[in-house]
């Protein structure tokens, strides 16, 4: 399978942008130039665009393995079985 580099690029940029978002809102940290900080008071969009990146990323990754139902099927019985015990734990 191809990697797409460029999107992992992309995805790192809204990564440091997301971290900057929250340095900013929680511990009031902010630039000199009024402009960055105006960008960084937006980073609600980066968190869109960062999970829209990792959905095609995940689907293209999946997508010569969930061609028929028993691979959809194996999937998210394995999807199950590493989320829900630790699901579980936390509830009790």
């Amino acid at each position: 399978m191809r990697r797409i580099n460029s999107l992992n690029y992309i995805r790192i940029f809204f990564m440091v942008w997301i971290l900057a978002f929250h340095a900013h809102l929680h511990y009031g940290y902010g630039t000199p130039s009024p402009w960055v900080n105006v960008v960084i008071n937006v980073g609600a969009i980066a968190v869109t665009g960062f999970f829209m990146i990792s959905g095609f990323t995940l689907r293209y990754g999946y997508k010569n393995r969930l061609n028929d139902a028993a691979s959809i099927k194996k999937y998210y019985k394995n999807r199950i079985i590493g989320i829900y015990p630790v699901y579980l734990f936390l509830l009790i």
